[in-house]
């Protein structure tokens, strides 16, 4: 399999990122966009190496852990890396950090810190920086998960040294509260993923969090510390009622209409918000040239509209990919699950 590596130095990345962060506010020069998003593709691809060496690793170390999860792997959106940019007006391209991410989804709090533990521990060339343990410490949106990222080392091809990678660990019931943010962000518009958005619903997401904390035995999240689980629990379910979720989340869903069947090492999804339809394409294992240019070109050709979600990603199957990505498949019901269990407790 032949991965793209990095065309451009990192001070050229840094200028092309400047550039896009520019254009989202003013115009710029035709050619120079142009120019900076080539480079921007050029970078992001070749994080696939990264990607693909680590997931081999880490799927070794969960069979040794006898840890069941499921894993997927992504590049990150164009979207998603100029609104990164945007809110982070001083961050530089080239030091992204989950340009590459790896999702890790397992049963319990214990399964998340045994993984955590064993990347610690690794002896590994590659830089562990300063880890993000969002579960001990939720984000006020109500983010919880475990976040370890590495820069890359590699003495045997040292094209791709510098790259950084990140490893979001999570559990079901975290996973299924951040399905549920994205797929109302998708539908109603919202940013609620990085804090923007209605009160009301940056509310009630914070606030199910934190009930989904009590159920965890975890730390609740911040402002919502000194509510019981009654509370928690009664507080969510008022807020989910008058918010009509349930009838939102349920007219999303797409998953049921999709088959099962399909096999493949790459997949290209293009969710149409404005139909509520999703396509995709199947690539093999040595078809990842392939899939990286169908990506760009569709990015390209969806460029400066919000109804046309694009992701490339990897996954064992079409059914783990569902189960690891189901905001690309509106599918909320594990959510659903989850908070029907509470009106009933």
């Amino acid at each position: 399999m032949s991965f793209e590596h990095p065309l451009h130095s990192k001070s050229n990345v840094d200028k092309a990122g400047d550039l896009l962060r520019k254009s989202l506010t003013e115009d710029v020069d035709a050619q120079e966009l142009a120019k900076a998003q080539d480079i921007l593709s050029n970078w992001r691809a070749s994080h696939s190496y990264i990607i693909n060496t680590f997931q081999a690793t880490l799927r070794d170390k969960t069979k040794k852990l006898n840890v069941e999860c499921l894993i997927a792997q992504r590049l990150k959106r164009m979207p998603s890396i100029l609104n990164k940019l945007r809110l982070r007006r001083t961050m530089r391209l080239s030091t992204m950090q989950d340009i590459a991410g790896i999702r890790v989804v397992v049963n319990s709090i214990q399964d998340v810190n045994r993984i955590a533990e064993a990347y610690r521990q690794a002896g590994f060339l590659h830089s562990r920086m300063p880890e993000d343990d969002y579960i001990v410490q939720p984000k006020p949106s109500g983010y919880r998960s475990l976040h370890q990222i590495y820069k890359y080392k590699n003495t045997q091809n040292p094209r791709y040294d510098g790259l950084f990678i990140e490893l979001q660990i999570r559990t079901k019931v975290q996973h299924a509260w951040a399905t549920a943010v994205e797929t109302v962000d998708t539908f109603l518009k919202y940013s609620l993923k990085s804090s923007e958005g209605p009160e009301e619903w940056k509310n009630y997401f914070a606030q199910a969090s934190s009930a989904l904390a009590h159920i965890e035995k975890c730390q609740l999240v911040p402002r919502f510390e000194d509510q019981s689980k009654q509370q928690a629990f009664t507080a969510t379910c008022e807020s989910h009622a008058r918010l009509g979720v349930q009838t939102k989340l349920q007219g999303y869903n797409l998953a049921a209409s999709l088959p099962l069947t399909t096999r493949g090492s790459y997949y290209l999804l293009d969710l149409d918000t404005l139909s509520s339809r999703l396509e995709y394409t199947t690539y093999g294992r040595d078809r990842l040239a392939e899939a990286s240019a169908a990506y760009i070109d569709l990015e390209k050709r969806y460029s400066g509209t919000d109804e046309h979600q694009i992701v490339l990603v990897s996954a064992q199957s079409l059914s783990n990919l569902r189960r690891a990505y189901p905001n690309y498949f509106l599918d909320s019901h594990e959510y659903l699950k989850l908070i029907k269990s509470m009106t009933k407790r």
